[in-house]
């Protein structure tokens, strides 16, 4: 598990759109999120700061679960229709990078919960996906997301 970090991170600013969907739904909610906060952000006077995020306040299995589905900016802004200010937490995170394409993602979550029963941590609240630079319909190979956990203090 030498892929598996713990680090503490700061609060940062995100533009998201809100929504409770169930794991079935989230491939087109966070398609259609993401095009509504890339479509709000000229009018707002931001530009994108950082990667697209995904921020998990609860569990979609079985579902739903409240999501947050944006990107980092620099800073907070006025809300304008569907797109929020938010931010994803600070504080202690266990962390790894997924190598691969989306579909098996679920190998890396598993693999940090294993860390969390291993090592007698417990979440704190929310998860989160940072993807990373390359298009999201990339060759499987090229994608990375890196998976965070907020964990509970020690």
């Amino acid at each position: 598990m030498s892929d598996i970090k713990v680090l503490s991170v700061p609060a940062l600013p995100t533009a998201v759109v809100k929504s409770r969907v169930g794991f079935p739904q989230l491939a087109t909610t966070i398609k259609s999120s993401l095009d509504a906060v890339y479509a709000a952000l000229p009018d707002l006077d931001l530009k994108p700061w950082g990667h697209n995020i995904a921020l998990y306040n609860g569990s979609l299995f079985p579902g739903p679960g409240d999501v947050e589905i944006g990107i980092l900016v620099p800073r907070s802004f006025q809300a304008a229709g569907d797109v929020v200010p938010s931010e994803l937490p600070s504080g202690e995170v266990v962390r790894t990078v997924h190598r691969g394409h989306y579909s098996t993602m679920r190998d890396s979550y598993e693999r940090l919960e294993a860390w969390l029963a291993a090592s007698g941590r417990r979440r704190a609240g929310p998860s989160w996906e940072e993807y990373g630079d390359v298009a999201h319909d990339a060759s499987p190979d090229q994608l990375e997301t890196t998976l965070s956990i907020l964990l509970a203090p020690a």
